[in-house]
């Protein structure tokens, strides 16, 4: 309708008991659908919120399993990246091969110059170690070995050989067939080389001509060389577990053994000889050298003992000792003649002046002539004359008795002595001697040793004076000190020594005399009592019109004494 239209009604008339019937009834329908609706939505509602739950669950668990992987994924990764261990996985089904990156760069290559194929590993692998390699793995992939491990050498990217310890192991299926190989590489290149510097070191050992001897702190024996047993003739086992104390011989004492100790357990090094006793009881003498051997804290772990038999060479030095000796002796005796011609020349003046004397007391007896203070006087010059002739007996003594121990003197006064056995020979022959000693020096020496070398040098130098006639026979004798070192110089103008001859003066039975002057023996010995018996040295060198002759003997100090 609009407005102002005119409008009409209906009146329709329902009896109330079959509306109030209709109602009820429909407001019954309406309820139940409602609570139906309700229960309902309640159920899903429930069953929205297990669903939920259950997504969230599954959610957690694998948020964990995530975490877990994870975990598990970094421990690998650290695993293989830190230990620098190379990853390999071989699908034998396909044939394809993984290699990690720590494998190629092992070899060194980075992880996209080689590809992941099994041609990479086969063309790289030395020729002499392929068939083995491949022998190991085929064993395993039939079952034959639990676990592949095999050692062989890849190239690397430079063109050396890389050393590999290869292990792995192979995957079977439910029917027993290889389907997988996993495994890692790892670089022993280094192990290899310190493996073969130990393979010569033990050689070496073993082959060694001198004894090695390890114990333990308490002196167990824990290892010996074949050498130890050749020389002992204790066989390996034997030596095991034993203390060296079984090779003990009388010769060395107890006091030597505690000082041997007492040097090791102070953390030193301790050097010197034994007398030793083999299995069958016979003695041989050992050079040794004894050394204890540290752990990181600087703590003694074990004793190292090299030693090596030296009985020959004790024997062949006592037996050369004894030439020497029986050679200085001979010498020696060979000087007699000398020295007898030396007194013969000192022992003229005086008995011609006893002679003299005497003769002039007879002839004053006959005459009746006799003079006390003549008498006197011809007295005390025979008893002077005696006195000189008793003092030249008693230097020919001194010049053959053997010195016991050594002398600490001046060898201004070692060449005086000399001088006065030689006086009467060397003036007789014109020759004349200046010795000049700038410091107040001494020496501890044997000084009838030292005597005898300057007695023959001075003697070669008259011989020489005398075969070459010289006119102006010169000796001039310094002594003077060179740092710790005291110098002797003996020079003589008797013309110097042929080059052709400067090497083999020195020797014995060397002589440029005839076979009756000479024995060849008399510089032989000097350098023996100088380098041997006086620890010095001994040398010439030629020098204006002559030879200078020079000896070196250790300077006498309180620090060196």
């Amino acid at each position: 309708y609009k407005l102002g239209e005119v409008r009409g009604g209906i009146r329709v008339s329902i009896p109330m008991n079959i509306y109030k019937e209709n109602f009820e009834d429909v407001d019954f329908h309406y309820k139940t659908q409602i609570y139906i609706s309700i229960l309902f939505a309640v159920i899903i509602f429930f069953i929205f919120l297990l669903i939920i739950n259950k997504l969230f669950k599954n959610q957690e668990n694998l948020q964990n399993l995530k975490d877990k992987y994870k975990i598990l994924y970094d421990r690998y990764d650290y695993a293989v990246t830190g230990s620098k261990l190379g990853l390999w996985d071989w699908d034998l089904q396909t044939n394809k091969i993984y290699f990690s990156k720590q494998w190629k760069e092992m070899l060194g290559y980075k992880d996209d110059e080689l590809s992941n194929s099994f041609e990479i590993w086969d063309e790289r692998v030395h020729p002499d170690d392929k068939e083995k390699a491949c022998f190991d793995i085929s064993q395993n992939q039939k079952h034959k070995t639990e676990y592949y491990e095999n050692i062989h050498r890849l190239r690397h990217k430079n063109g050396t050989w890389v050393w590999i310890l290869d292990k792995g192991k192979t995957i079977f299926d439910d029917n027993g067939n290889a389907v997988r190989m996993v495994g890692f590489h790892t670089d022993i290149t280094k192990l290899q080389e310190l493996k073969k510097e130990i393979s010569k070191l033990k050689k070496v050992i073993e082959h060694s001509p001198i004894s090695i001897v390890i114990t333990d702190v308490n002196g167990i024996i824990e290892y010996v060389n074949p050498c130890f047993c050749k020389t002992t003739g204790y066989s390996y086992i034997e030596a095991m577990g034993s203390n060296p104390r079984v090779l003990k011989s009388e010769y060395t004492s107890s006091f030597e053994y505690q000082n041997l100790w007492n040097t090791l357990l102070s953390k030193k090094t301790w050097r010197g000889r034994f007398k030793n006793k083999r299995k069958d009881g016979t003695e041989f003498w050992e050079s040794a050298i004894i050394t204890p051997i540290f752990d990181e804290q600087n703590e003694i772990v074990n004793f190292l003992a090299i030693k090596q038999e030296i009985t020959k060479e004790i024997y062949l030095k006592e037996e050369i000792k004894n030439k020497e000796e029986m050679m200085i002796a001979q010498s020696r005796h060979a000087a007699m003649g000398e020295m007898i011609s030396m007194i013969a020349h000192q022992w003229r003046q005086p008995i011609s002046v006893i002679a003299m004397a005497s003769n002039n007391i007879l002839a004053d007896i006959e005459l009746d002539m006799i003079d006390n203070e003549e008498l006197k006087e011809n007295i005390e010059s025979t008893l002077e004359q005696t006195k000189y002739l008793s003092q030249t007996i008693e230097d020919f003594r001194n010049f053959f008795r053997p010195n016991k121990e050594k002398e600490l003197v001046n060898p201004l006064d070692v060449i005086n002595d000399t001088l006065s056995i030689m006086d009467k020979s060397l003036f007789s022959h014109n020759i004349h001697v200046s010795v000049t000693c700038i410091d107040n020096i001494k020496v501890l020496i044997y000084s009838r040793e030292l005597l005898q070398v300057f007695m023959n040098i001075i003697k070669n130098a008259k011989e020489s004076f005398i075969n070459k006639n010289i006119k102006n026979q010169n000796i001039e004798i310094s002594i003077f000190k060179q740092n710790n070192i005291v110098r002797i110089e003996i020079y003589n103008n008797a013309g110097g020594i042929d080059d052709k001859i400067k090497d083999s003066i020195f020797d014995p039975y060397f002589t440029t005399k005839d076979e009756k002057t000479g024995t060849g023996l008399g510089l032989y010995m000097c350098k023996t009592i100088i380098e041997k018996h006086l620890n010095g040295k001994i040398g010439f060198y030629n020098c204006r019109e002559g030879v200078s002759f020079y000896i070196d003997l250790p300077l006498f100090t309180k620090k060196n004494n």
